[in-house]
């Protein structure tokens, strides 16, 4: 799903989902140095390796593990946030796992931020009626890496908000990204109408 190049210890660092919701994904780690690639390590991280990024200096790699679930919602895993240490040039056997459940009992007041969640909670699914947690619909995607190496920022793109991991103990907050009036600002809102045709609408806010 993603790759990330280290030119401090001459790494790469593979995301490589297991293509089934629910078993965990890992990091396939080479060793560039030479004229070909040499495999190092895997790495076990979370659910859907989505995105892997270095830090600059090079001691550690962020994953955005993104949990999707099956297309039936029968299976939905966590988002998560795996942080593997790099040490001496050779990448730790076990990653750092940042969870989101500490939030689960926050879904109300996150959602006066503007994140979205979109999980089918009280339906009936197959027979019986489920309800998921906002661990389960946070879904991590993409990662940046600030350049003093403090902060990962996570894009949590279907909730409308951002992951601010603190590096230097792995805690976690989760910002809103608020929203934005689309009746003031040029935007083209399909592929299929033959090219670009920037147009403003009288919508209601939506998120961005």
């Amino acid at each position: 799903n993603s790759i990330a190049v280290d030119d401090n210890n001459e790494l790469l660092a593979v995301a490589i989902a297991s293509g089934t919701a629910g078993v965990n994904g890992h990091i396939a780690f080479f060793d560039i140095a030479g004229a070909a690639p040499s495999f190092l390590k895997n790495v076990e991280v979370g659910d859907l390796p989505d995105s892997v990024a270095f830090t600059h200096n090079g001691n550690k790699v962020i994953v955005a593990n993104e949990g999707e679930p099956a297309s039936d919602y029968v299976i939905d895993p966590e988002g998560s946030i795996s942080v593997i240490n790099i040490i001496d040039g050779s990448p730790a056997d076990e990653a750092d796992m940042i969870t989101f459940e500490a939030f689960n009992t926050m879904q109300t007041e996150l959602e006066s931020q503007g994140i979205k969640f979109s999980n089918p909670s009280g339906q009936t699914i197959k027979g019986s009626v489920r309800n998921y947690s906002v661990a389960q619909d946070l879904e991590p995607e993409y990662v940046a890496v600030s350049q003093d190496n403090q902060y990962a920022y996570v894009s949590l793109q279907e909730n409308n908000a951002m992951a601010i991991v603190d590096l230097s103990d792995n805690s976690v907050q989760i910002k809103g990204l608020g929203y934005k009036n689309w009746s003031q600002h040029l935007i083209d809102v399909s592929d299929k109408d033959g090219g670009l045709n920037l147009a403003t609408y009288d919508l209601s806010l939506i998120h961005i």
